[in-house]
C-alpha cells in the first residue's frame, strides 16, 4: 500500500463522530462505527495497476435480486442488476498511480456488515465482489486485487465467500482484528479521531497500577512512593533516566495528567501497539492501538498468552505509577479504562532514507565514503536496519553502523563504504540504500561511478647530452590508468597500442630542450612527463703562446681553447698541465713545440691541438 493511502488510512480507521475522552456510561451506537476497504486494481494480462479506475462500495450486497433499471451485469453467476440507487457518490473512488484505491468512513455497524465493491475501467471487463463484511474500527486490510481482464465483455461476479474471490484477510479469524466492545460501553482499541494531522494518536486502553516501591525501571529510576510516570509494553518508546523525550496525556474522570514513559510493560516488552502494524515490533497482525494483552484477554489472541508465554489476566496496554494513579482519581491498587494520548506520535509514524543527490566517483583499488542520513517522521522511534544491493562485483560495501535509531523526529546519520578492487569493472552503478523495521521499508538511490586508477608517466633519455646529428634513447612509463595506451615521443607516435607499461623510442634531437612522453589510456585519461637533453655542435680545439716570438728568458703564456661541444671541458698539456694556460720562460734560443688534449666532459669527445713557439735574442 502506498504511502498516501497508508497516511490516510491511519487517520480514518477510527469512529466519526466521537469526542476526544469517552465517558464510562457512554452508550455505543452503530452510527458511530465506521471501516475501511483498500486494495488495487491490476491487468491480469500483464500484471501493472491500472491507473484512473472507478471503485464503488455498494451500500447492501447486490444478492439475486433484481430490478428494471439499474446496471446491468452479465456474470458468470447469471444477470445481476445493480440498481443505480444502491451506489452513494462518496463511495466513488478512482485508483492512483499505483493502481491503488481506498474506501474510507464506511459506516458498519459491530461486529460487521456486507458491502459489494464494484471495479470498473474503460476497455476493461467489470469485476464485482459480492458480501464483503467490512469490519468497524481497526484497519481492513483485503488487499482486495481486482484482475481486470480486456476483451470479455462480461462482469466477474465473486461471493465473499468463494474460495476463489480477490479476498484475502490480513488474518484467519476476523475477531481478532477488532475487539468487541466492553460491557461498559468502552471501545477498546478504538482510537479518538485526531482533530488534525499534528494531533497526537489517541487511545482508549486499559490501566493497571506499577507499585513497585524501591525497584528500578527500565531506564534505571528507583521508584518512589507518589512518583508520576508510566510503563509502555515496547522499550521503542523509553525515555531516558529521568528524561522526557516520550510522554502520555492520560485522561479519566474529568481528570488530565501528562507523565513520562520511565518503564517497560506491562505484560509485553516489544509491543508498540501505537505504531502502524507494518512496523510494529511484533503482533504486527494486530490492529493498530489494539494491545496484545488486550487481544489475549479478550479474543484469546496467542493462546490467552504474552510473549513471555505467562497467561494474561487483564488487558493492560498501560501501567501507572502511584502519583499518577492517584493524580487521576485511582483507589489503591484499581485498574480502568483510560484514554491515552501518545505525545510524540500520530498513529502514522514514519522513517525516512535519503543520500546526496550527487554522483559519487571512485577510482578501482580505492575507496569512497558515501553519508547515509535517517529521519523519524510523525514520532517514529526504532532502530532501522540498513542494507544495500547493486554494489558492483569486485567491490564491498559496509556502513559505519549497519543499525541507526534517529532521534525522535530528528535525524541521526551514517556512512556506506565502498571498497573497489583493481577488478571492479569501470562503469556507472546504481545503488539502493534500504531502511528495514519490521515490515516497512525506506530507500534512497546512490548513483556510483567506478573509474580507472588515476593515470601518471615518467621518462628518461639517455645520453642526456649529444652532438648534433647524434641519437638519444627515451624510455617512457605509464603508471595506474586503464590499458592498453597510446604513447607518443617527442611527437612520434607509436602505431599499436601498448599492453606493457613500458615502451621506447630512438629520437635525433635538433636542439637542447625537453623531451616530451604522452600516454593516453582507454578511460581517456592522458599524462605527460619530460626529460631534459642538451644538443651541441662538434667541438674543436686550439692552441698558442703569446708573446710569440719572445726573447730568451722573457715569460710566455701557453693558452688552449675549445668551440662546440657541450662547453664543459678538461684539458692536458705536453707537460702534464691540467689547467686551459700555464706560463713558462725559454733560456736558450730555440723553437718550441707544444700540444693539448681538450676532451668535453658530457659528450666524452677529445680534440688534440699543437702550436709552436720561437724564442730569439
Amino acid at each position: 500500500m502506498s504511502e498516501i493511502l497508508r497516511s490516510m488510512l491511519w487517520g480514518l480507521l477510527l469512529f466519526a463522530g466521537a469526542a476526544s475522552v469517552l465517558a464510562a456510561d457512554a452508550p455505543v451506537r452503530e452510527k458511530d462505527y465506521v471501516g475501511n476497504v483498500y486494495g488495487t486494481v491490476t491487468d491480469a494480462e500483464t500484471g501493472r495497476p491500472v491507473v484512473g479506475a472507478e471503485v464503488m462500495l455498494v451500500d447492501r450486497p447486490l444478492g439475486r435480486r433484481q430490478t428494471a433499471e439499474g446496471f446491468a451485469a452479465p456474470s458468470n453467476k447469471g444477470i445481476v442488476i445493480i440498481p443505480k440507487e444502491a451506489i452513494a457518490p462518496r463511495f466513488n473512488v478512482l485508483t492512483n498511480s499505483a493502481g491503488e484505491f481506498l474506501l474510507a468512513g464506511v459506516p458498519t455497524p459491530y461486529p460487521y456488515k456486507p458491502y459489494t465493491v464494484i471495479a470498473t475501467a474503460p476497455g476493461y471487463d467489470s469485476t464485482i465482489v459480492d458480501y464483503i463484511p467490512v469490519l468497524p474500527g481497526a484497519m481492513m486490510e483485503l488487499n482486495v486485487a481486482f484482475a481486470l481482464t480486456k476483451g470479455k465483455s462480461q462482469t466477474t461476479v465473486f461471493d465473499g465467500s468463494d474460495a476463489d474471490a480477490p479476498i484475502r484477510y490480513g488474518h484467519s479469524r476476523m475477531d481478532e482484528r477488532v475487539a468487541p466492545a466492553p460491557a461498559s460501553g468502552h471501545l477498546g482499541p478504538f482510537a479518538v479521531a485526531p482533530t488534525s494531522a499534528s494531533s497526537s494518536l489517541t487511545l482508549t486502553v486499559y490501566a493497571t497500577q506499577e507499585g513497585k516501591i524501591g525497584h528500578a525501571t527500565s531506564n534505571g529510576h528507583i521508584i518512589q512512593a507518589g512518583d508520576n510516570f508510566v510503563a509502555l509494553p515496547s522499550r521503542r518508546a523509553l525515555s531516558s533516566p529521568n528524561g522526557h523525550e516520550f510522554e502520555v496525556q492520560i485522561s479519566y474522570n474529568n481528570k488530565t495528567v501528562t507523565a513520562p514513559v520511565w518503564d517497560v510493560g506491562p505484560w509485553n516488552t516489544a509491543d508498540d501497539y501505537w505504531n502502524p502494524s507494518n512496523i510494529r515490533e511484533a503482533w504486527s497482525n494486530l490492529a493498530l492501538g489494539m494491545p496484545e494483552a488486550q487481544a489475549a484477554y479478550q479474543n484469546g489472541y496467542n493462546g490467552k498468552a504474552s510473549s513471555c508465554c505467562s497467561s494474561v489476566t487483564n488487558p493492560a496496554g498501560i501501567d501507572l505509577g502511584s502519583g499518577t494513579a492517584s493524580a487521576l482519581g485511582f483507589k489503591t491498587s484499581a485498574s480502568n479504562w483510560v484514554s491515552v494520548a501518545y505525545l510524540w506520535t500520530t498513529g502514522h509514524a514514519d522513517f525516512a532514507v535519503a543520500s546526496p543527490p550527487a554522483d559519487f566517483v571512485v577510482r578501482q583499488a580505492a575507496s569512497t565514503a558515501i553519508p547515509i542520513t535517517l529521519s523519524s517522521i510523525d514520532g517514529f522511534s526504532a532502530s532501522i536496519s540498513l542494507s544495500v544491493t547493486g554494489v558492483p562485483a569486485g567491490s564491498t560495501a559496509t556502513f559505519s553502523d549497519a543499525v541507526v535509531r534517529p532521534p525522535l523526529n530528528g535525524q541521526a546519520s551514517t556512512t556506506l563504504i565502498v571498497k573497489t578492487t583493481s577488478s571492479t569493472p569501470i562503469a556507472l552503478n546504481s545503488l539502493k540504500v534500504s531502511g528495514t523495521v519490521g515490515r516497512l521499508t525506506r530507500s534512497t538511490t546512490v548513483s556510483l561511478k567506478v573509474d580507472a586508477p588515476p593515470l601518471s608517466a615518467s621518462s628518461s633519455c639517455q645520453p642526456s647530452s649529444v652532438v648534433l646529428g647524434g641519437t638519444v634513447t627515451c624510455r617512457v612509463t605509464a603508471v595506474g590508468g586503464l590499458p592498453p595506451y597510446q604513447m607518443s615521443i617527442n611527437g612520434q607516435a607509436f602505431s599499436q597500442p601498448q599492453y606493457s607499461q613500458l615502451a621506447s623510442a630512438v629520437i635525433r634531437p635538433i636542439q637542447s630542450g625537453t623531451i616530451v612522453s604522452i600516454v593516453r589510456d582507454s578511460a581517456g585519461q592522458q599524462a605527460q612527463s619530460g626529460s631534459q637533453v642538451q644538443v651541441s655542435r662538434p667541438m674543436s680545439a686550439t692552441c698558442a703562446a703569446s708573446p710569440n716570438p719572445v726573447r730568451i728568458n722573457n715569460t710566455i703564456t701557453w693558452r688552449a681553447q675549445a668551440s662546440g661541444g657541450s662547453g664543459s671541458f678538461t684539458y692536458r698539456w705536453l707537460n702534464g698541465t691540467t689547467t686551459s694556460s700555464y706560463s713558462k720562460s725559454y733560456p736558450n734560443v730555440q723553437t718550441v713545440s707544444n700540444w693539448v688534449v681538450i676532451t668535453d666532459a658530457q659528450l666524452g669527445q677529445s680534440q688534440t691541438a699543437t702550436c709552436s713557439l720561437t724564442v730569439t735574442r
